[in-house]
């Protein structure tokens, strides 16, 4: 059971002391199969906790995996980086979490597609979880040492601990790490992410990788609505900075991924916005993988020019009904005994 003090607004001003920094070092120190479990928390926290993040994995030597809201927060193509973890994660990242002996989680929330079985989740590791809602920690997973803290803070102040005590780290814990690294290294070999590519087809995978390949040089923003593509645009592109994947997480917003890279154009006109949606529904939506700024301009346009027309259709047919209405007052009229004593006559019926 959580016993954090909790407060209302579910953060906490906690001051990390040196005897929390020590405990921490010390279990990394322990560590032969380590690993670190990163989440949106460090998206949350600011690009200086990323910066520290990438500085405290390139200084320990340590493997890193990611949730879905955490991508960018470390390189995602740096060697130390194993790709997404959870349902639809790679071999090598689940295997890592399930036979590590030291879990540090940064930022995550231990969420059912991340531990699967709760009672079959990783049962041998040590486990760390660092995070700035006290609510969070020990809610699905009991933790051997919790840190209430804001990430960027707290890594800040983890680094400096750790250089005036472990100078040389990562040099003397190689050996240690070798054959952990050596069993991560034969899980890659699986290539669980490969496909069967087509000379018929473009396969969302392979349009994915190259949409990757074209804009890796460019600061690429990258949304999507939820579903398979969104699997596998988190799955095969490969994301160096944090708030360029923007993606509904828990939620599963539909929708999301068209208006999200509007808005994401409009706060950043000189970058290139894409969101690959491969559905069938919209053709428009293969032109937003190739040009995704024309496609947002284009749909405005032909939005405003439907919104025209359906006005228009909608003036028209109010005019007629009215006319038609008016027609019938009219007949009405002629035909009552008030207009026949005014005139002498009888209106036809066939007038409209």
């Amino acid at each position: 059971k959580n016993t954090l003090k909790k407060k209302l607004n579910g953060k906490a001003s906690h001051k990390i002391s040196n005897s929390e920094l020590d405990k921490f070092i010390d279990l990394m120190k322990k560590s032969s199969k380590p690993i670190f479990y990163t989440g949106g928390g460090v998206i949350n926290s600011g690009p200086d906790a990323s910066k520290h993040l990438r500085e405290l994995v390139s200084l320990t030597g340590f493997p890193i995996t990611s949730t879905l809201q955490g991508l960018g927060a470390y390189p995602g193509d740096d060697p130390q980086f194993l790709g997404m973890l959870g349902m639809h994660g790679t071999y090598e990242a689940n295997n890592a979490m399930h036979d590590c002996d030291l879990m540090i989680n940064i930022g995550a929330r231990f969420d059912d597609r991340i531990t699967g079985k709760v009672d079959e989740f990783s049962p041998g590791s040590k486990k760390i979880h660092v995070d700035i809602d006290p609510s969070s920690i020990g809610k699905n997973i009991k933790v051997d040492l919790a840190i209430v803290s804001d990430v960027s803070k707290f890594l800040k102040s983890l680094i400096k601990r750790f250089k005036e005590k472990n100078k040389n780290f990562l040099s003397s814990n190689k050996q240690k790490t070798s054959k952990w690294w050596s069993t991560i290294e034969k899980w890659r070999e699986k290539k669980s992410l490969n496909f069967i590519n087509s000379n018929k087809i473009i396969k969302p995978q392979h349009a994915v990788q190259r949409l990757y390949e074209l804009t890796k040089d460019k600061d690429t923003f990258v949304t999507t609505e939820v579903g398979q593509h969104q699997m596998w645009a988190a799955q095969h592109y490969k994301f160096n900075k944090p708030n360029r994947w923007m993606t509904s997480g828990g939620l599963g917003t539909m929708g999301y991924g068209l208006p999200a890279a509007i808005g994401v154009q409009i706060a950043n006109p000189g970058k290139l916005v894409v969101d690959p949606d491969f559905t069938i529904q919209d053709p428009n939506n293969y032109t937003q993988t190739i040009n995704p700024t024309v496609a947002v301009s284009n749909w405005l346009v032909e939005t405003r020019k439907n919104n025209e027309k359906r006005a228009i259709r909608v003036v028209k047919r109010e005019y007629l009904n009215t006319l038609v209405n008016d027609t019938k007052n009219i007949l009405q009229y002629q035909n009552s005994s008030q207009y026949k004593r005014n005139t002498g006559k009888v209106a036809t019926n066939n007038l409209v």
